[in-house]
């Protein structure tokens, strides 16, 4: 069996800070995440070794920060782990943001604003639901028995 490497960066709630982040960076080594947290808004707290995100943040742009900091780290060959209840908002976030896409019809600068303020209902070309495969959105589906023994009744 094989092992996972250890994370750079992992991602958590917690309960009184909100939405945290620590790396596994050392004063003597390589940068393992500071920087593209720091860049992204994220406040170092030395005497506790986390990083935070500004108190001012509502949830949704909290988890908008979350998720452009993991895709950022990513991009750098960074591992990122994350709570994974962190990590089902994150995806609900990103989804919704996908669904408040630029109807493809608009063009230029406007098209981003028209569309968010146009309801999902009447977007001519709304974006499919989102699913990834590691992450369960809903209930396991009834098995073949499951689903005729409902029927019957």
């Amino acid at each position: 069996m094989t092992s996972l490497p250890d994370p750079d960066v992992v991602f958590a709630e917690h309960p009184e800070l909100g939405i945290v982040a620590a790396t596994a960076s050392t004063p003597d080594g390589p940068d393992r995440g500071d920087h593209a947290l720091t860049a992204r808004g994220w406040i170092h707290h030395k005497e506790l070794d986390i990083y935070t995100l500004p108190g001012r943040l509502d949830r949704a742009s909290a988890l908008t920060v979350v998720s452009g900091s993991i895709r950022a780290l990513q991009n750098k060959g960074q591992i990122v782990a994350a709570d994974p209840g962190l990590a089902q908002a994150v995806f609900h976030d990103r989804a919704e943001a996908r669904n408040a896409a630029p109807v493809a019809s608009r063009r230029g600068p406007d098209a981003a604003v028209a569309a968010v303020q146009t309801p999902p209902a009447l977007r001519r070309n709304p974006t499919p639901e989102v699913t990834e495969a590691n992450i369960s959105l809903s209930p396991p589906r009834p098995t073949a028995a499951q689903a005729s023994s409902s029927r019957t009744r």
